[in-house]
Parts: structure tokens; C-alpha cells; sequence
């Protein structure tokens, strides 16, 4: 979340806590079908990644595919919250 959204709106949590086996719904999830091939394919050049030579680069694609190409299945979405602002 960016930081001035929680200076907006401070009763909106940085963070929240999900059930054991969300990220897999997720990602199995059709809508996410091109990103479950992308995150299978780093996974496996991430296992034959050289032990003891730095972070491997397929680190930073994972983090990035999570943040920026998985979608919110419709399930998760319709979870509704509100706030008092």
C-alpha cells in the first residue's frame, strides 16, 4: 500500500493476515493462468541456480511478477470490509 493512502485514511491496515493456501487459490485462478507460467518457469531457473553466487536475479522477477501481474480472483475481491474514515 502506498504510505499516503495510510495518511488519508489511518484506520486502513498496511497489511493483512491470509489463510494457509490463498496464494495457490490465487494463482491457479484462470485469471492468473500467463503469471502461473511465468512463476513455474523462474521457479525452475531458480532451482538450478548456482548455491553461494549472490542473489539470483530470478528473485527480483519473482517479487516483481507477485506485485505487478497477479489478480485478485473474484472470491477475494467481493471479501467486503469497511472502515470508520
Amino acid at each position: 500500500m502506498h504510505p499516503c493512502v495510510c495518511l488519508l485514511h489511518p484506520k486502513v491496515p498496511r497489511s493483512v493476515a491470509l489463510p494457509f493456501g490463498t496464494f495457490e487459490k490465487v494463482i491457479a485462478d484462470p485469471a492468473n493462468a500467463a503469471a502461473a507460467k511465468s512463476l513455474a518457469s523462474l521457479l525452475k531457473e531458480l532451482s538450478s541456480a548456482p548455491v553461494g553466487g549472490g542473489v539470483p536475479a530470478q528473485l527480483a522477477a519473482l517479487r516483481k511478477l507477485v506485485a505487478t501481474e497477479l489478480k485478485a480472483p473474484k472470491a477475494l475481491v467481493q471479501v467486503r470490509v469497511s472502515f470508520d474514515c
